[in-house]
């Protein structure tokens, strides 16, 4: 998406990381570049290094297991902390819960 929005069309990349593989693809779709196309004011890039980090963080000291697309919304957060000073913020960590028939009963 940076490098669609910074050409100012949609772009295909040559290569992508998949560590991030609910973030990462090789052309953004017509859609939802329009839409960041307008709303957008930056795309910020998140470096595998912090989300690992970040990952190993969150369990060894809360006992929480967040994916690794859930911490490029947290990681964000964390870049942009000056513009966010004195704002109320919520980040989902999980971007969608999975609940087998047996956890139901």
């Amino acid at each position: 998406m940076k490098e669609s929005l910074k050409q100012g069309k949609v772009v295909q990349l040559e290569k992508i990381d998949k560590f991030v593989d609910g973030a990462a693809v090789k052309k953004v779709g017509d859609i939802p570049f329009a839409i960041c196309q307008n709303i957008l004011d930056d795309v910020v890039l998140v470096p595998e290094g912090k989300i690992c980090t970040t990952i190993l963080e969150l369990y060894n000291q809360n006992a929480i297991v967040a994916e690794p697309a859930g911490q490029c919304r947290f990681l964000h957060s964390i870049f942009i902390a000056k513009k966010l000073k004195g704002k109320t913020l919520f980040v989902s960590l999980v971007e969608e819960i999975m609940i087998s028939e047996e956890c139901k009963r």
